[in-house]
């Protein structure tokens, strides 16, 4: 498969609650994180921007999207984003990712299964990134129940899918899965720059 086959959306609607701002409309390198990782994603068939229920300042790089769950977290934008989508699958990249590249979701699609619901990216200690994968539109029911239900957490929603891990390091530096969520590693990444 792809990019052209695979839209791609950036998670930006979320509370920042640790970082205490918008950490899409972080500063790195002289542009917004949002603007940076849609600069990665371009290459995809259509940019999303999931923005909860609020309205993130400035120009989106991408077509909104709202959620149609309100206050539901990272899944209620995975779906919204999903439901939206012109292609069969979706690209998912929290904003929190400031190293995410789109070298990463190009090697996923090379050897997307066809019997998986969700390829996400896995570290080599065995942790799993729910957020940042690959998802079909075959997921949208599972996703719609757990929603429905209350049921908020995305690594459970690997349980009721077909999914697959990618190894990320075993083709990107590690550091393409950092989550920037707290100053201390906002001010870490600015010390890499």
């Amino acid at each position: 498969m792809k990019m052209t086959d695979c839209d791609a959306v950036i998670l930006a609607g979320g509370h920042s609650r640790r970082m205490g701002r918008c950490k899409a409309l972080l500063e790195l390198g002289g542009e917004r994180v949002l603007d940076r990782l849609a600069r990665e994603l371009s290459g995809f068939h259509k940019l999303w921007i999931s923005l909860g229920t609020a309205a993130v300042g400035g120009a989106l790089p991408g077509q909104a999207v709202w959620d149609c769950y309100p206050d539901c977290g990272p899944l209620a934008g995975l779906h919204a984003a999903l439901r939206a989508a012109e292609a069969d699958y979706l690209f998912c990249v929290p904003c929190d990712l400031p190293y995410m590249t789109g070298a990463v979701g190009r090697r996923m699609l090379e050897d997307f299964p066809p019997d998986v619901d969700a390829r996400v990216c896995g570290e080599a200690g065995g942790r799993v990134q729910p957020l940042c994968g690959i998802y079909a539109k075959s997921a949208l029911p599972v996703l719609e129940r757990r929603l429905e239900a209350g049921q908020l957490r995305a690594g459970e929603l690997l349980t009721q899918l077909r999914y697959s891990i990618f190894p990320v390091e075993e083709y990107f530096p590690s550091r393409v899965l950092f989550n920037m969520n707290t100053p201390e590693d906002y001010r870490r990444v600015l010390r890499e720059e």
